[in-house]
């Protein structure tokens, strides 16, 4: 048998792959529900992402998986404008056109970042980018001015205070990524999932127990076993002991170094070399859309939040009671006590902030309030991060590792996650 710990989409896809190869298998998730990172929560009597998804048209292994279980009529084509807050003005950059021609850019910043894009679409091997900090690479390459109003903003909103630490291949990579989607023609390249990921995980689920899948929900790992640095079983908080004969750990590396023998302690002083980002998002139905923007960079110096997302994209008005959902987020270093303050204080706290993106903001427009606070919510990707990530072979004998920590230099959207378990599989079972 093959135990899975895990059952966020990693985990999942990974049951779903093994299982189509004929293995007998296990998923072991200590929350009452599946999904992760990717799960939901309530929003009054709604349910919501804990954090915000797309699909996009180049998720080749997502949409795949999606078609597989039957579901590929829920996905809803969305239009997902981006805009900048700056200087009290808010501003669109959703095109190639309204990107090069942001207005706080002088002429010679528009050629510049026009250069660095087709820079990045030039680059092949990404190897050289792994050397440098993602704000020397964007400041050498277009300018500091560019950094200034473009890149950086850009980079507190997805890395918050650790933006000056993310290395130049996550950057290049998102330029790519984003400048593809926008130069497609044909078609949506962005989709919605009607009913969330909640629809998916809902799908997933029923399809691996169908097939013979085991899920222990409420199950809490106490101690991975061995014999003769060989895996064995595994421990359960309630004493259950699980004999098995392989186990593919998808969880955080903070929590899986918990769980290794006292005997691996260099492999364990290795993961730990890896930092993770906390995040706290604040999830808002309101009676009004907030902006019209799907994504929201604050380019604003003071400002307590990092993004904003106008959610009514993914979460149509017409299905949340005529509410707008949004989304506002704050990711976090380790150890940051922002991490928690309680949801009424919090939208306190940001009321004042969002009054100077939108005047018209009142408390009185909101309708519903919840609070998502999560610890290893992504790898901080350092310089020089290849060479820190871990192989999918631990030292222990048929224990195996594939987190989120070793997808790179791609960011880690759900597709990735989705080819990662397919890279696992076909190279070990």
């Amino acid at each position: 048998m093959i135990a899975i710990i895990g059952g966020g989409i990693t985990g999942l896809t990974l049951a779903y792959f093994l299982k189509r190869k004929g293995h007998k298998v296990t998923v072991i998730e200590k929350d009452a529900q599946l999904g992760g990172n990717a799960s939901w929560t309530k929003l009054g009597e709604f349910d919501v992402g804990i954090f915000y998804h797309v699909v996009t048209n180049r998720d080749a292994c997502l949409l795949n998986l999606i078609k597989e279980l039957g579901i590929e009529d829920k996905l809803l084509a969305i239009n997902t404008k981006m805009g900048f807050f700056q200087k009290g003005k808010l501003y669109p950059i959703s095109t190639p056109k309204e990107f090069l021609s942001f207005p706080p850019l002088s002429w010679g910043e528009r050629f510049r970042l026009g250069m660095l894009i087709l820079q990045s679409k030039a680059i092949r091997d990404w190897r050289k980018l792994d050397e440098i900090t993602a704000a020397e690479w964007l400041t050498r390459t277009s300018g500091e001015g560019n950094y200034k109003k473009i890149w950086q903003p850009i980079m507190n909103a997805k890395f918050g205070p650790a933006s000056n630490e993310v290395v130049a291949t996550d950057m290049w990579f998102r330029i790519n990524r984003l400048s593809a989607l926008r130069n497609r023609n044909t078609g949506s390249s962005v989709y919605s999932m009607r009913g969330g990921l909640k629809v998916f995980f809902d799908a997933l689920e029923k399809r691996l127990i169908l097939d013979g899948v085991k899920i222990l929900k409420n199950s809490k790992i106490e101690k991975i076993e061995t014999d003769k640095n060989r895996v064995s079983g595994i421990l359960l908080n309630n004493r259950e002991r699980l004999v098995c004969d392989k186990i593919i750990s998808t969880i955080a590396l903070a929590d899986f170094h918990n769980l290794l023998p006292e005997d691996c302690g260099e492999y364990a002083n290795a993961l730990s070399r890896i930092r993770y980002l906390d995040n706290i998002s604040l999830i808002l139905r309101l009676k009004e859309r907030f902006s019209p923007y799907y994504q929201l960079n604050i380019a604003e110096a003071g400002f307590p939040f990092t993004g904003i997302i106008g959610a009514d994209a993914l979460y149509p008005p017409e299905d949340f009671g005529k509410g707008y959902v949004l989304y506002i987020s704050k990711y976090l270093l380790k150890g940051d006590s922002f991490l928690n303050i309680d949801k009424e204080s919090l939208l306190d706290y940001y009321i004042p902030y969002l009054k100077k993106i939108c005047p018209g903001f009142d408390k009185k427009l909101v309708l519903d309030i919840s609070l998502t606070r999560k610890t290893n919510v992504e790898p901080l990707h350092s310089l020089n991060y290849a060479k820190l990530i871990p192989s999918f072979e631990s030292p222990v004998q048929n224990l195996y590792l594939m987190c989120t920590a070793q997808i790179y230099p791609e960011p880690t959207v759900l597709n990735a996650s989705v080819e990662y378990a397919g890279r696992l599989v076909g190279q070990f079972f």
